[in-house]
C-alpha cells in the first residue's frame, strides 16, 4: 500500500483500499441520512433524547459524505490530487476534525442525558425539556467550533494533507503534532471521565435495583393515579405514585423488573408484564389502574434500552479512535510503516458508520421506520 503502482499485489491493495473507503462512505451517508429522517418522521422517536441522536448523526454524515469521498481519490493517487488547491484540502481538514470533535461532545451530551434519565430522573423531565434539549444539541456544537478557530486565528498551519494517513486532517508536522497533544491530554480526559461517571452510576443504580427485587420482600407496587397519562414520562409516574426517583433500589416491581427484562430475565414481555402486575400487588388493595402501571413499565424498559443503545455506540467510538491515537501518541513523528496509519484511519472512519447499524440491531422503532423508508423509495412516484 505504499509507493507507487510497481506490481499488481500493490495495485490489488490499492483498489482493496478504495473499495473499502468507498463502502464506508455509500453506508454512512445512506443510515445517517435515514437516522435523521427517522427521528423527525416517527412521533414514537420525537423524545429529547432523540434529538441528540441527530446531533450526532449529522457529526457522523459529513464526514461520511466528505472526509471518505476525498480519501478515496487520495488513496488512489497516494498524494493530494490538487496541488494549485490546497486550501481545499486545509478546509476539509478542520471539518474532519470539526466533526470528530463534535461526536466526541454529542456522546458526552448523551451519556449525561442518559444518567439523569436513570439516576436522576426526578430532575429529568425539567432539565431535559424539548426545547432546552434542542440549545443542548446546538450548545454541543460550539467547543469543537473553538477548538478549530484558536489555530486558524493564530495563523498556525495545523490542517492540511497528512501524507502517513493519505487524508485531509492534521498535517504531520510538529505543529500538528502540538495540536493533537493538546486535544489529547485537556479535551478527550474531560469529557471520558464524564462519560465513564455517567455510565458507571447508570450500571451501579440498575444493578442495584435487580439485587433489591430479588429479594423475597419485594412486593410493594404503588399505585399509579388514572389522571396520568399513559404517555407520560417515567419521572411523572412515579412522582405521582410517591417513589423516590433517587433511589432505583427500592422495591417497586412496577420499575425494577423491567431492569431484569432488559438484561434477559425468563418472560416474554407480555407474559412478564402480566405476572408481574398480578404478582406485585398488594392484597389488601385492588389494582386502581394496571394500565398505566403497565405503560410505566414499558417507559422504563424503553429508557433502558436506549441507554444501553447509546452505551454500545459509545464503545465502538471507543473501539474505533483508540488505534489511531495509541499511534498518534506513541508514533510522533509519523515515522512509523504508512501500512498502519492507513488501517488505523480506515477504522477510524468507520465509526460514522456503525452507528446505523446499531440503531438498526437495537431498536424496533429505528427498524420500522428504516423499512417504512425503503419501502417508500421503492415505489414509483
Amino acid at each position: 500500500m505504499t509507493g507507487n503502482f510497481t506490481d499488481a499485489d500493490q495495485n490489488v491493495a490499492v483498489i482493496f483500499e478504495c473499495i473499502i473507503i468507498a463502502l464506508l462512505s455509500i453506508v454512512g451517508s445512506v443510515g445517517n441520512t435515514m437516522t435523521i429522517l427517522a427521528v423527525l418522521n416517527n412521533r414514537r422517536l420525537h423524545e429529547p433524547a432523540h434529538y441528540m441522536v441527530v446531533s450526532l448523526a449529522i457529526a457522523d454524515l459529513i464526514p461520511c459524505l466528505i472526509t471518505d469521498s476525498i480519501y478515496v481519490v487520495s488513496a488512489w493517487h497516494r498524494e493530494w490530487f490538487l496541488p494549485d488547491a490546497y486550501i481545499v484540502c486545509q478546509i476539509i481538514g478542520a471539518l474532519s476534525v470539526f466533526c470528530l470533535e463534535a461526536s466526541v461532545t454529542n456522546l458526552t451530551l448523551i451519556a449525561v442525558n442518559r444518567y439523569f434519565c436513570i439516576v436522576k430522573f426526578r430532575k429529568y423531565k425539567k432539565i431535559f425539556t424539548p426545547r432546552r434539549t434542542l440549545l443542548f444539541c446546538v450548545m454541543a456544537w460550539v467547543p469543537p467550533m473553538i477548538g478549530i478557530l484558536i489555530p486558524i486565528i493564530l495563523g498556525a498551519s495545523v490542517f492540511g494533507f497528512n501524507t502517513s494517513m493519505l487524508s485531509c486532517t492534521n498535517e504531520a508536522t510538529d505543529v500538528g503534532y502540538r495540536y493533537q497533544i493538546i486535544l489529547l491530554l485537556t479535551y478527550i480526559p474531560i469529557v471520558l471521565i464524564v462519560i465513564i461517571f455517567c455510565y458507571t452510576n447508570i450500571f451501579l443504580t440498575v444493578r442495584a435495583s435487580r439485587i433489591r427485587i430479588e429479594r423475597p420482600d419485594s412486593t410493594i407496587t404503588p399505585d399509579i393515579p388514572q389522571s396520568v397519562s399513559p404517555r407520560a414520562s417515567v419521572a411523572d409516574k412515579v412522582q405521582y405514585a410517591n417513589v423516590p426517583v433517587t433511589e432505583l433500589d427500592k422495591p417497586t416491581n412496577h420499575r425494577t423488573s423491567e431492569f431484569i427484562t432488559m438484561t434477559g430475565g425468563g418472560l416474554s414481555e407480555t407474559e412478564d408484564e402480566q405476572h408481574d402486575v398480578q404478582r406485585t400487588l398488594p392484597r389488601d388493595r385492588p389494582n386502581k389502574d394496571p394500565k398505566s402501571t403497565r405503560q410505566a413499565k414499558i417507559n422504563l424498559r424503553n429508557e433502558v434500552l436506549l441507554s444501553v443503545n447509546l452505551f454500545i455506540i459509545f464503545i465502538i467510538f471507543v473501539v474505533c479512535w483508540l488505534p489511531i491515537t495509541l499511534v498518534m501518541i506513541f508514533n510522533a513523528d509519523f515515522s512509523g510503516p504508512v501500512e498502519v496509519w492507513q488501517v488505523v484511519s480506515i477504522l477510524a472512519l468507520a465509526n460514522s458508520t456503525f452507528d446505523p447499524i446499531v440503531y438498526v440491531w437495537r431498536s424496533e422503532h429505528f427498524r420500522q421506520s428504516y423499512t417504512r423508508m425503503l419501502r417508500c423509495w421503492r415505489r414509483p412516484t
